[in-house]
This record gives structure tokens, sequence and C-alpha cells, in this order.
């Protein structure tokens, strides 16, 4: 702390904080852009078809946190650059979900972001929460989207994975 006088003469304290190293902007956790042509504000874990009409179909996830935790897609984190994306399947619909890896005592050490056919189940190790579904032809025809938020987890029991809204 420092003490200062601005030009009015007035005195004051200055307070000199030094960041937290698990600090989380509040950027990364609510986006708002105008990316994709969108006009509108992104929310943590929206889907967003970013394929242009082309092929193949692909879609990019909006970064939010789960525990503080950044999914990943490919090994890349979904606030990194270039973003990373997931290339589809034609004629089919996918649920994405993430899938959180969590330690023996319940911490949460790891998170990644899949597109499966099929709902996967809880393990102890691993939980999953779908965040959307996206249905595709030619095109990506319809992207449902169920989670809005940055999440919170906690496992339960042997293999009960409770997620809720941050």
């Amino acid at each position: 702390m420092s003490a200062t006088v601005d030009s009015a003469g007035n005195f004051g304290p200055t307070l000199n904080f030094a960041p937290q190293k698990d600090f989380i902007p509040w950027q990364q956790l609510t986006r708002y852009s105008t990316a994709g042509g969108r006009g509108g504000g992104e929310h943590p874990f929206q889907v967003v078809d970013v394929s242009n009409g082309q092929y193949p179909r692909r879609i990019k996830i909006v970064a939010g946190v789960v525990n503080s935790t950044v999914p990943r897609i490919g090994g890349s984190d979904l606030d990194s650059l270039p973003v990373p994306t997931i290339d589809l399947p034609s004629g089919s619909t996918r649920q994405i979900y993430l899938k959180v890896t969590v330690s023996n005592g319940g911490d949460v050490t790891g998170v990644e972001v899949e597109a499966l056919s099929s709902a996967p189940s809880d393990t102890l190790n691993l939980g999953y929460q779908a965040i959307a579904s996206v249905t595709t032809n030619n095109s990506i025809t319809a992207i449902n989207q169920y989670v809005k938020n940055s999440l919170g987890h906690r496992r339960c029991r042997a293999s009960d994975h409770v997620f809720w809204a941050l």
C-alpha cells in the first residue's frame, strides 16, 4: 500500500494488488463477441457453427470452466488461438459432452469436449455432462443448446457426478 496526492491536493491510499495465480478473468467466464456473424453475445459452452456452409461440418465451443478448469479439444484449451474445432459427420446427430476426469479424491484433473453418437456412462473417475446436440445433413441443420453457464462439479458416492451452473 502507498499514499498518493492528486492534483487537487487530496490525500488517499493506493492499494497495489498482485494478480492471483488461479484468478479467472470474467471475460473467460462470459465471452461477449460478434464472432461467427451471430451479432449477439456468446455464452459459456455455446456451440457455434464455424463451417460457413462448407465441408467439413465444423463447430467450436465457446470457453467456459468446470471447477476453474478450461476444457480442451484435441489437447488445446477452448480459449486458445487458433480456436480448436470439432468436425462432424454428415447425416447424424451428435451429443456434445464435457468429459470430466476426477482423481480418486474427487478433484477435477481434466475436462475434454467430445462429440458422441450415444450417451456414455459415468464411472468413478469420469463424469459426462451433455452441453448440446448438433444435427447435420449436407450442413449443420440444428444446434440444441442445453448448457449456458460455466459449471461446478462434485462426485457423490461411487460414480454419481453432479453438475450445477455457476
